[in-house]
């Protein structure tokens, strides 16, 4: 479950715009928020913390944006509204299945915390020994695991040159989308 939380994410901000977003009728925006809850239910309950950030974060973003656009204001109300309503689901939800305690287990350190972070410690050791890198694929080879992130892995294994790359694709993605979210 930890891992296809993330996987959820997408779709809830995609189906959060669209209920947000101009144009649709009142049983599409209700079908949905319901379609938003489930999947923010979903990434609740796939108890990744990760995968909670980022939707999150992308709420936020997206309560940025929301902000800015014409009507804004009305849509800012719907946002907070169905993400008020999926945060009461959730909640009932982990109180009626009992979770709250695995829940609250979840969100404090956890044991495997302090190797993931040493890991990606290592990969930023190595990519000040390195600069142009240690070479596609070797981070698992010299590290005893995972960067477990995308980031860190990019600047250790092709140095400072292939993680400005990848930041700079994913600018150059994420401008595309807005762009196209604004020009509708």
């Amino acid at each position: 479950p930890v891992v296809y939380g993330a996987f959820l994410v997408p779709p809830a901000l995609i189906t959060a715009e669209r209920v947000v977003g101009p144009s649709d009728t009142r049983l599409r925006k209700l079908f949905g928020s319901a379609i938003f809850l489930t999947l923010a239910l979903g990434v609740l309950l796939s108890y990744s913390r990760a995968a909670w950030l980022n939707l999150a974060v992308g709420l936020v973003v997206m309560a940025g944006f929301v902000a800015v656009w014409e009507g804004g204001s009305r849509r800012m109300v719907m946002l907070l509204a169905i993400v008020l309503v999926a945060a009461v689901a959730a909640a009932g939800t982990i109180r009626f299945t009992g979770s709250d305690d695995f829940l609250v287990q979840r969100t404090q350190l956890q044991q495997y915390d302090e190797q993931r972070f040493g890991a990606q410690l290592f990969g930023i050791e190595q990519s000040t020994r390195y600069p142009l890198g240690i070479g596609p694929g070797q981070f698992e080879v010299l590290a005893p695991l995972s960067a477990h992130s995308l980031y860190v892995r990019a600047l250790a294994e092709q140095g400072l040159l292939g993680l400005l790359v990848l930041v700079a694709l994913l600018l150059v993605t994420l401008s595309l989308a807005v762009g196209n979210v604004i020009a509708g």
